[in-house]
């Protein structure tokens, strides 16, 4: 059952987050999607919108893996390469940003965010699923508060 709240703290992953206002939390849910990691910490904002928090082995290219699993997570036809791949940071840690539309034209906009840490990556997504272009640039925006606002615990 998903719960307003002001700093959420993963008792999976052991993260903490203050995830904007209009936010609800759900954690440790089942992510039954192909390439499907394990429970995820999910996120919903307003309509159409949802972050993924999920822990993984450290993988051997992260890039692909992120790719990887974002072309997983849409379950629809994506480009080949990602349109976006930046370096970001994730509550300060250096990351990699890659995205991309499924399909290409007016699609999923998925945002997938992966820092490594010892033998394991902290992989953050990012999903507008209403096909609005224009919504694109707060989208980025707003993911990317998100990852300055995760505070990492070692």
């Amino acid at each position: 059952m998903p719960v307003t709240v002001h700093v959420f703290r993963s008792q999976l992953y052991g993260y903490a987050v203050a995830p904007p206002a209009d936010w609800s939390a759900q954690p440790d849910q089942h992510w039954g999607g192909i390439g499907a990691p394990g429970p995820v910490d999910v996120f919903r904002g307003q309509r159409y919108v949802a972050a993924l928090v999920f822990a993984v082995p450290r993988p051997a290219r992260p890039v692909m893996y992120a790719t990887a699993i974002t072309r997983a997570a849409a379950q629809l036809p994506c480009p080949a390469a990602p349109e976006i791949s930046q370096a970001v940071t994730i509550g300060g840690t250096p990351a990699r940003l890659i995205g991309m539309r499924c399909p290409a034209r007016g699609g999923v906009l998925v945002l997938t965010a992966l820092t490594t840490g010892g033998r394991s990556a902290l992989v953050v997504m990012f999903e507008d699923v209403s096909g609005i272009v224009s919504a694109e640039r707060p989208d980025r925006a707003a993911f990317r508060e998100l990852l300055a606002d995760i505070r990492l615990h070692a």
